[in-house]
């Protein structure tokens, strides 16, 4: 009970984490609408010929990437998630080419379980959400091991968070925030580890394999520009 206690309001703070990303994109969890920019279709045949007289221009054309390529992959993954080799190889570019080798479809991320369990329409929402939430939290974190007080380290989090890159990358790139969200542990294991090695804790162990498991977690979302950053 005492335990429960001394860590009650880290436990507040991780759930306002959530609840404020939550109240951003509730449209688009909770509510009726998508992330998905699907007015960007009526751009092209054959959606042009069964394009509503409401859409004469897409909301913002910028962002198609996310339904020509992202949502092909998810749903090519949905297809075929249950005979696992047929994803070694997409028959639907040129001639064929590899897919799972190329990485960027972030099937092997943990929180890409979403778009398995979810409709899509819906999962780019939950999927925005859960990674604004661990950036959140992973910042709190990396904010505690540097000696901030509770409310510093939950004001970095709130920056962090809301920062302009990672919320404008949730829009269109699910590889990048869902790579970008780890940096925080990355670093917060990287100062236990110097520090560990100066006082000789035998912490030092598992603050390294943490690190390890952050840096490759980075990959799996599909930038792997991102973990090459911190490792150079």
């Amino acid at each position: 009970m005492t335990y429960l206690k001394r860590y009650r309001i880290d436990f507040l703070i991780v759930l306002g984490f959530f609840v404020l990303p939550l109240l951003l994109f509730g449209d688009v969890t909770m509510g009726s609408k998508t992330m998905l920019p699907v007015d960007n279709l009526y751009q092209w045949a054959p959606w042009t010929a069964v394009s509503p007289t409401a859409v004469s221009s897409p909301q913002n054309p910028l962002i198609t990437d996310l339904i020509i390529q992202n949502y092909a992959w998810k749903q090519f993954i949905r297809e075929n998630i249950s005979t696992p080799t047929q994803l070694l190889w997409n028959p639907y570019l040129f001639g064929g080419v590899p897919f799972l080798a190329a990485g960027q479809h972030g099937a092997y991320y943990p929180f890409s379980a979403l778009f398995l369990i979810l409709p899509l329409s819906k999962a780019y929402g939950w999927y925005v959400l859960s990674q604004l939430w661990l950036a959140g939290v992973l910042m709190f974190v990396y904010g505690r091991v540097l000696g901030m007080r509770r409310s510093s380290a939950a004001l970095a989090g709130l920056v962090y968070q809301g920062g302009g890159y990672i919320v404008v990358s949730a829009a269109v790139f699910p590889m990048v925030i869902g790579a970008v969200v780890w940096l925080p542990l990355l670093l917060a294991c990287i100062e236990k580890v110097t520090n560990g090695a100066r006082n000789r804790a035998r912490a030092t162990w598992l603050w390294a394999g943490l690190g390890a498991v952050a840096l490759g977690t980075q990959s799996w979302p599909g930038t792997l520009s991102l973990p090459f950053t911190p490792c150079w």
